[in-house]
């Protein structure tokens, strides 16, 4: 109805989503059921805003559930006009801690005592390293094929890689979430390893190569080195639960 009354008549072109709790996957196969309808009674070039990326989960979870998000919304990059985390300071409610920076609240009672808020303007770990790690996820998109033949016929999305490049600099970031446990060979895969070869475009003139890490827990930030040639050539290892992002600029 709100597409149909606002959006059809010019009154509106974009869409403010709140949705809570979803997965990547959910919140825009919803998203795909109303840019359908949208176009088909002629409305174009509709919008969405996402303002909601916070849940009821906390370490590893959260991480992960954040994380899961990203794939989904690289793809959809054309219809968004951004994401937000909901809260940037601690604020307590429902028996939840929301926020990626730790401020004045409770002061982490409600928290799991392994996870404790990290202090008065201090990252909470597990939410601001999911948005650190995508920092230099910025311009055109790349198709980007991520072969692990292991995970090929698991049904859940277990990994992901996304590639994208503005006028200065390309990005890949790699990540990999709980880890597959193959049942019958009785084989958990705690680590990936991953063979890179991409290449560089044409406008990237720079090439300095900066990998950096993330998990629930921690953000890392490897010594420049430099690359020689138009291609990432190169092998990396992804542990289970953590992102890598590549950046040459």
């Amino acid at each position: 109805q709100v597409i149909a009354r606002c959006c059809k008549n010019g009154d509106m072109n974009w869409i403010s989503r709140h949705p809570y709790g979803l997965t990547g996957q959910a919140v825009f196969w919803w998203q795909d059921k109303f840019m359908k309808y949208a176009k088909s009674i002629g409305v174009k070039n509709l919008k969405f805003f996402i303002t909601e990326w916070d849940f009821w989960v906390y370490g590893n979870p959260s991480f992960d559930y954040l994380m899961q998000r990203w794939q989904p919304v690289v793809k959809h990059a054309g219809s968004l006009i951004g994401t937000l985390q909901y809260r940037w300071t601690q604020y307590s409610e429902g028996g939840y801690e929301f926020g990626m920076i730790g401020g004045w609240g409770s002061g982490g009672q409600q928290m799991p005592p392994q996870w404790p808020m990290p202090g008065i303007s201090k990252p909470v770990t597990y939410k601001y390293d999911a948005f650190w790690i995508m920092r230099n996820c910025r311009g055109t998109q790349y198709a980007t094929k991520l072969s692990v033949p292991v995970l090929k016929n698991t049904p859940s999305q277990y990994a992901y890689a996304v590639t994208t490049s503005n006028a200065n600099h390309l990005n890949i970031v790699i990540y990999y979430g709980y880890p597959y446990t193959h049942v019958s060979a009785q084989k958990r895969y705690t680590s990936l390893r991953i063979h890179i070869n991409v290449p560089i475009p044409p406008r990237v003139k720079g090439r300095t190569l900066v990998m950096a890490r993330a998990n629930a827990r921690t953000i890392s930030t490897a010594a420049p080195v430099q690359i020689h040639g138009d291609r990432i050539n190169m092998e990396v290892s992804v542990p289970a639960l953590s992102a890598v992002s590549l950046t040459v600029k």
